[in-house]
């Protein structure tokens, strides 16, 4: 037991230093090619801290041999935007509300609204689809939503990038080149992938000691592809938006998030669609019910309210702990 907390601590810790190598090095990578923060938080940010909860159902679904690997996989795929949804959004606005009370930062959330709807406008089509594949049941159907999904991603990639790039103030020094006012790109590159490496070997060490925990008080591996691993998969989204929240950069943490959604509902969910049969349980189609209901308050409040109060993300927390007691007492 006290082996596997080492474990879980340990990899907290890779994980932390992998997204701070992460976070500056896709700053500078935003400012190198002059990409608008939009561009930098919901693609860039969101693929690279996308990649550990992207190679499990990945892994599971194409190189498993058998059935309880491909639901491992989709159930992978499924947790992995409700993780964003309902823990690490209202995790942000967590991190606000508490470096306000501190006399750190003002309680006010500054993002670009129109940016942010498009991201959850695009979340809501992709995931919308998921749960019409699994009531159609027909392998072509989910042939054509699949392949209609890497599409979607490419039009949406088309949107963000055509946007005007913005003056990146205010960033700290390269760390793989402190005295460099302006780094080399190679320089960059090295640092950014070296982060994202760390992140992914700490998601799977976080994951090896829940397991191990799991394991010792009989924990459903349900429980465990839905819940617990995605959690160890959304650490770096929840560093990354914690360092971003320190530095007063709201939109760079809040589009890695609604960025990483608009990729997990996409990109994954076709993997899912093509090598599975994308037969989804009870307690999936609800998991997948939760994720579109808690999107369309966070969708709502940016119409009516024209902004994001912490009050609001965290308000979202309420559909993660609805879901664990449905899944622990009602399953």
């Amino acid at each position: 037991m006290t082996y596997s907390i080492l474990i879980v601590i340990c990899s907290l810790l890779i994980i932390l230093l992998g997204s701070a190598l992460f976070t500056n090095g896709i700053e500078w990578v935003g400012k190198h090619f002059s990409l608008s923060k939009e561009a930098t938080g919901s693609v860039l940010a969101a693929v690279g801290t996308a990649l550990p909860e992207t190679l499990i159902p990945v892994i599971a679904i194409l190189l498993g041999s058998d059935t309880a690997k491909k639901e491992i996989g989709i159930g992978a795929i499924l947790g992995a935007p409700f993780m964003l949804s309902t823990l690490t959004l209202p995790l942000v606005g967590f991190w606000v509300y508490y470096f306000s009370r501190r006399g750190k930062r003002s309680n006010r959330i500054d993002i670009n609204v129109d940016e942010i709807q498009i991201d959850l406008t695009f979340f809501l089509i992709s995931f919308s689809l998921a749960i019409t594949a699994s009531i159609v049941g027909n392998k072509l159907i989910h042939y054509l939503i699949g392949f209609f999904l890497f599409w979607l991603y490419y039009y949406y990639l088309k949107i963000v990038f055509k946007r005007p790039g913005t003056v990146h103030l205010d960033l700290d020094s390269l760390y793989f080149q402190k005295n460099a006012p302006r780094p080399n790109l190679i320089i960059i590159g090295t640092q950014t992938l070296s982060g994202i490496g760390i992140m992914i070997v700490g998601a799977f060490l976080f994951i090896e000691g829940i397991e191990r925990i799991a394991d010792l008080y009989h924990v459903s591996p349900l429980v465990l592809s839905l819940l617990i691993t995605p959690i160890a998969t959304e650490l770096p989204e929840k560093f990354n938006g914690l360092i971003w929240i320190i530095k007063k950069k709201d939109h760079l943490a809040l589009s890695n998030v609604t960025g990483a959604m608009v990729f997990q509902s996409t990109f994954p969910v076709s993997v899912g669609l093509f090598g599975t049969t994308w037969s989804i349980d009870n307690n999936g189609t609800i998991n997948i019910y939760l994720t579109l209901i808690t999107s369309l308050y966070f969708l709502f409040v940016l119409i009516i309210k024209k902004k994001w109060e912490p009050v609001h993300l965290m308000g979202g927390s309420l559909a993660y702990f609805g879901y664990l007691l449905i899944l622990l007492f009602y399953r």
